[in-house]
């Protein structure tokens, strides 16, 4: 029994790994903490994003805006990189 758990649980992980595939990841390459809004057609949120991090999967292609106002639109399966307080499409 606990065989077939491991393997029911395995493949349950494995299914659930295309569905962040397409995501948009942020990194924030700044020594300085960030609150970001990111809007969608899911509604509104914020995503805090410490210094030198990575934040994986944060949307599914959003619009994606620092505290001082300025705006990027972030596709899926894009990398949004924060240096210096500006927001900049990596690769």
């Amino acid at each position: 029994m606990k065989h077939h758990f491991v393997v029911a649980t395995f493949f349950s992980a494995v299914a659930v790994l295309p569905l962040a595939a397409g995501a948009t990841d942020v990194l924030n390459s700044d020594d300085t903490a960030y609150t970001l809004t990111l809007t969608s057609d899911e509604g509104t949120k914020t995503l805090d994003i410490a210094p030198d991090s990575q934040n994986i999967g944060v949307c599914d292609g959003c619009e994606i805006s620092l505290p001082d106002g300025e705006k990027l639109s972030a596709a899926p399966d894009e990398t949004i990189v924060i240096a210096d307080g500006v927001m900049l499409v990596g690769n």
